[in-house]
């Protein structure tokens, strides 16, 4: 795996010197599918490495950065959860700062490379594509595959995931897989990757031909095949997070785009995606894959969130005793001796209190208030944005690493495609001033 880690950073440092805005729509891929390594006995990704290669080639190529309006509450959130490390422990038993940072910093980097809005839709596409070789992996996953299941414990499970923490040791003993965790290693992101890919390749589809110039026919065929790869993967993971994530999405994109039809066809793709796995998955573990299905239907059907919420016995309920004192900026970036939990707002809280919640959630607003006139490009991230939000109540899909890195990579393209094309106006309309003051002069004053 360091070996294939090493090709995969070396083509992309390579492709990145040569031309940046195809170095960064690479990242998107490159994130998602490449394994954990180990180097010293520590593990790391990639994107670790990655980001301080680009922040690097990024002052190169511009030495004087643009800081867009966006990013300064995203610096509130950091620093609130500065102040919650400094309260809480010492600077040196802090945990993971850089991997809250990361993103953010992502961010800033992306806003500062001249996008078109082509490129946009690429990074859509190659988001979504991606998901046809994960989907296989997680549908491998759920079957039994051997070779999937020895891919996923040697490249995509680090010691510090627990939800597979319980497996590891059973994994060479006939470890048996119900709910599929992808590259993720774990259920939650998972699920909210592939209804991410579901209801993006739905939105892309349901555009117009020849909206997108590439997207030509073949294109779009392939998006088909993404798309119903959305929904094998996600039925792969029975996560209530897929299910209620992806039915959301799809009502608001049904209700912004008025395209009924299609939602309904995705609900029978949906259920057909079940049925088939029902029909192919192993019989000695299908009572388990029928009890979790049944058990997530409800879960959703009753909107019954105790399990995670409850102050009493929800998974959530040691941090929702031990925030109390800390409410203000939260417990930082330190280690608890609990569970924080895996739902973007109680890690928010647990991080960076009701202050760095309250920045992070302005920054999200700043972001789509900036693409409020940006036509189909604001509207496709505005959803992609739904979909972590709404899935942002079991999973942290945001900072998560692998998946939160697509999310502020499209987020940063489209604030300066939005700012690009403001500042395009303005110039266009001070020119036009600047013509009719100039026309209503004498001859001499013009002179």
């Amino acid at each position: 795996m360091q070996v294939l880690n090493i090709l995969l950073i070396a083509a992309f440092a390579l492709t990145t010197l040569r031309d940046r805005r195809l170095g960064m729509l690479l990242f998107i891929p490159l994130v998602l599918v490449a394994p954990n390594a180990g180097l010293a006995g520590l593990d790391f990704r990639v994107e670790q490495i990655l980001t301080i290669f680009l922040l690097f080639v990024a002052i190169l190529a511009r030495p004087n950065l643009l800081c867009p309006r966006e990013l300064i509450p995203f610096l509130g959130w950091l620093a609130c959860v500065a102040v919650g490390s400094v309260v809480t422990a010492a600077p040196g038993q802090w945990m993971g700062y850089y991997g809250m940072l990361r993103p953010v910093l992502l961010f800033w980097i992306a806003y500062n490379v001249s996008w078109k809005e082509a490129d946009f839709w690429r990074g859509c596409t190659a988001f979504v594509l991606t998901g046809i070789p994960l989907a296989c992996l997680s549908v491998a996953q759920v079957l039994q595959n051997s070779w999937a299941l020895n891919l996923t414990f040697k490249a995509y499970t680090v010691a510090n995931q627990t939800a597979l923490d319980r497996e590891m040791d059973a994994l060479g003993e006939g470890y048996e897989v119900v709910r599929s965790v992808g590259v993720f290693g774990n259920v939650s992101p998972n699920g909210l990757y592939f209804s991410a890919v579901t209801v993006l390749s739905l939105y892309l589809l349901s555009m117009e031909k020849g909206r997108i110039a590439f997207l030509d026919n073949r294109w779009r065929r392939i998006l088909w095949v993404a798309f119903l790869s959305g929904i094998m993967g996600g039925c792969a993971t029975l996560s209530g997070t897929y299910f209620a994530t992806t039915a959301a999405s799809v009502l608001l994109f049904c209700f912004f785009r008025r395209r009924v039809w299609i939602a309904i066809r995705a609900s029978l793709i949906v259920a057909v995606g079940l049925i088939s796995l029902v029909v192919l998955i192993d019989p000695d573990v299908l009572d388990g894959f029928v009890e979790q299905t049944l058990y997530q239907w409800n879960k959703i059907a009753l909107f019954n969130t105790a399990g995670r919420y409850s102050s009493q016995d929800g998974i959530l309920s040691d941090l929702m005793h031990n925030i109390q004192g800390h409410l203000a900026f939260g417990f930082g970036a330190t280690r608890q001796d609990f569970f924080i939990g895996d739902s973007l707002y109680a890690v928010l809280i647990a991080f960076g209190g009701i202050a760095g919640a309250l920045c992070f959630v302005v920054g999200i607003v700043c972001v789509l208030a900036r693409l409020r006139r940006t036509g189909a490009t604001g509207s496709a991230f505005t959803l992609f944005s739904c979909v972590f939000l709404l899935g942002g109540v079991s999973c942290n899909g945001m900072l998560i690493a692998r998946l939160g890195d697509c999310w502020w990579l499209l987020a940063a393209m489209c604030c300066r495609l939005a700012f690009a094309r403001s500042f395009a106006s303005t110039s266009a309309a001070e020119k036009r001033a600047g013509m009719r003051i100039d026309g209503g002069l004498p001859e001499c004053a013009r002179a």
